[in-house]
């Protein structure tokens, strides 16, 4: 029997009560009329909590004029009544006070009843935001008043079974936590590893010597059915092809004019999609991709397709279309200018060997399917299935 199933039988073996969520929560409402000293300005997010709203913009998006604002204090929470449907209530877990907008709704909690972290296990479990969502007042915007709480109820089991609830999931958590911290270590590894073994000290070769002709397709005597990439069509983080469409003669979009091969490099030319990059794989050969594209395909006997790719996830190389990009509303840069920047191009042994230490790289912080970015989305779904497993209950 493990510790929490001990506790049940001792605790609650009959099932636990059933209460709202507002019966355990009290509602704050101290203004900062009396000039109480605080100048510092909170904001909630849904991601970084509470934050100083300072920190979170560059430049002060609240009144001058401060006596209007709520104060709020260490472990009192906060929320936009207008912004809760997207996450954004949090718990102040500094013990510096602070101000947050007159908008704001505050309430503590009754921690003879219900611990904070308990309560944030609920407040983002499926059930109680479902119910939130039931009791919106109805109109042009999501808004939840605070009297809304009351409406919302949950089994409320014994505070020793909440801790230890928390302890278990809080270890899942940590897990997680320790993963991203590992990725972010190998990203910045990768980054370094990229920069210094690109930077190879031999003949550097300008791309339009390094490619060949790409001709576009003619619609009128072309009746095939392609997949249709799209710059929209590539992930900005990890340059991979989220998704295609089916195209023919009958519906092809005007710029829909290049036929990909695989191995060639895309990338776009016109922000915000300059940093949209990939590189075409079989299950993509011989289909179609924008003109919102510059397609680059290497001679394979001066370079591997992959050093080429890798060149041009470079500072170097973005540095150098930033430097060229024409126009103002849609900035971008032409085939040309990009076919003149110049890559360090080694023997291929060489290339290849460079391009296999890269490639674990690339696949141990990118691949969803293995890397550890799938350790990670594992994770999540364990801590949600044992949450959503601890947090049901037998009712009394």
């Amino acid at each position: 029997m493990s510790k929490i199933e001990q506790l049940i039988k001792e605790k609650c073996p009959n099932g636990v009560n059933k209460v709202s969520l507002g019966s355990l929560m009290k509602r704050i409402k101290e203004k900062n009329y009396k000039d109480s000293g605080l100048n510092i300005v909170y904001s909630v997010t849904k991601d970084k909590g509470i934050v100083k709203s300072d920190d979170l913009h560059d430049f002060n998006v609240y009144s001058t004029n401060l006596s209007n604002y709520n104060i709020l204090r260490y472990n009192q929470y906060a929320y936009n009544p207008a912004r809760l449907n997207i996450g954004s209530i949090a718990r102040l877990k500094d013990n510096n006070p602070g101000l947050v907008s007159p908008m704001y709704v505050i309430f503590e909690l009754d921690n003879t009843k219900i611990i904070n972290k308990y309560f944030e296990l609920l407040l983002f479990s499926k059930q109680v935001f479902n119910d939130m969502l039931c009791f919106v007042e109805q109109g042009a915007r999501f808004r939840f008043d605070y009297n809304n709480w009351n409406k919302i109820f949950i089994l409320l089991p014994p505070i020793e079974i909440q801790e230890e609830i928390v302890r278990i999931l809080d270890k899942f958590s940590e897990l997680e936590a320790e993963l991203e911290a590992e990725l972010e270590a190998r990203k910045k590894q990768y980054e370094f590893w990229k920069e210094k073994k690109l930077c190879n000290n031999c003949k550097h070769v300008k791309l339009d010597d390094l490619c060949e002709k790409i001709s576009n397709i003619n619609w009128k005597t072309n009746q095939k059915t392609y997949q249709y990439i799209d710059l929209s069509s590539v992930n900005k983080e990890n340059n991979f092809i989220m998704e295609t469409t089916s195209i023919n003669s009958l519906n092809a979009p005007s710029r829909a004019k290049q036929i990909v091969k695989e191995g060639d490099v895309l990338f776009g030319t016109t922000r915000p999609m300059l940093k949209r990059i990939t590189i075409i794989g079989k299950e993509f050969d011989n289909q179609i991709c924008s003109t919102g594209y510059c397609v680059l395909r290497v001679n394979k006997t001066k370079v591997l397709p992959r050093w080429l790719f890798y060149n041009l996830q470079t500072n170097k190389y973005y540095h150098y279309i930033n430097s060229n990009q024409q126009g103002t509303s849609y900035p971008s840069i032409s085939d040309s200018l990009v076919k003149k920047y110049k890559i360090p191009v080694p023997p291929l042994e060489e290339q290849e060997r460079i391009v296999k230490i890269l490639d674990k790289f690339d696949k141990l912080i990118n691949d969803i399917s293995e890397g550890i970015p799938a350790e990670i989305e594992a994770r999540r779904k364990q801590y949600e299935y044992y949450r959503n497993k601890l947090l049901s209950f037998k009712e009394f």
